[in-house]
């Protein structure tokens, strides 16, 4: 297996989350579907290039009803198509009156239930969770140098606001089915990452691991407003916050 953060081999799944065609997202600036679509064939490429090095297998998951057979095309092209699973057209997924982050979160519940790789692996898999657009250009080193032990890994920062990164995360099947599963509804319209930060922060459990051992170097165009994480000011943010686990780790920005 391509991990080695807990005893002995795991499996580790990278879940690739996907809205090729967003509806009711007033504060969504990338919305053109074939410019996010080319954002999830990107992406996806990338992450075929890590199986067996860095991850084991690939859940794409899509909740808009949009069409994903170009993306099985390049999967089968690849050579990986029985390592790559595609849980898509099951319908149209959008909830006025809600956050994009309530959507997701559903969308990871049906995920997490419906798939076949997750399903067959076993107790010790680790889920790495991304948003389908971005990369982790450090991914190996996110994964090697992730905790032996956890049931949720995840990064909050205090400053300068309370803030959960929900771009990149990691679970259990069994730490998602007691911390996360249902979270939407329990959280309500609007699990944002402030809100997931009260709730992660509230968590009495050893087992939820709050910091990330790696800052993560994400690439890709942000939904919100079409900028570039990898580039310009966000990536001397990059810069800062990985100096900032080294030398000055109780400082969480």
């Amino acid at each position: 297996m391509a991990g080695a953060a807990d005893e002995g081999n795991r499996a580790d799944i990278l879940l690739m989350t996907a809205t090729i065609t967003p509806d009711n997202s007033p504060e969504l600036a990338r919305t053109d579907p074939a410019l996010r679509l080319d954002d999830y064939r990107q992406a996806l490429l990338f992450y075929i290039g890590r199986l067996g090095s860095s991850i084991d297998g690939i859940v794409f998951v899509e909740n808009s009803d949009s069409d994903v057979s170009s993306l099985v095309a390049l999967a089968k092209a690849e050579g990986v198509d029985d390592r790559v699973e595609f849980i898509a057209n099951y319908g149209k997924h959008s909830y006025p009156g809600r956050d994009r982050s309530y959507g997701e979160t559903r969308l990871l519940d049906h995920a997490m239930a419906t798939s076949r790789l997750i399903a067959a692996a076993d107790d010790r898999a680790v889920i790495w969770k991304i948003t389908g657009r971005y990369r982790v250009r450090n991914l190996a080193r996110m994964v090697r140098t992730a905790p032996r032990r956890f049931d949720l890994y995840c990064d909050v920062r205090n400053r300068p606001i309370a803030w959960l990164d929900l771009r990149f995360m990691a679970w259990t099947k069994g730490g998602y089915d007691r911390l996360l599963s249902g979270i939407a509804d329990r959280l309500g319209t609007d699990p944002r990452e402030p809100v997931m930060h009260r709730y992660v922060t509230g968590l009495k459990d050893a087992a939820v691991v709050r910091r990330y051992r790696t800052e993560p170097l994400v690439d890709g165009v942000r939904g919100w407003d079409n900028r570039h994480y990898a580039l310009g000011r966000a990536r001397l943010k990059f810069w800062v916050r990985a100096a900032s686990r080294r030398l000055l780790p109780f400082l969480w920005i």
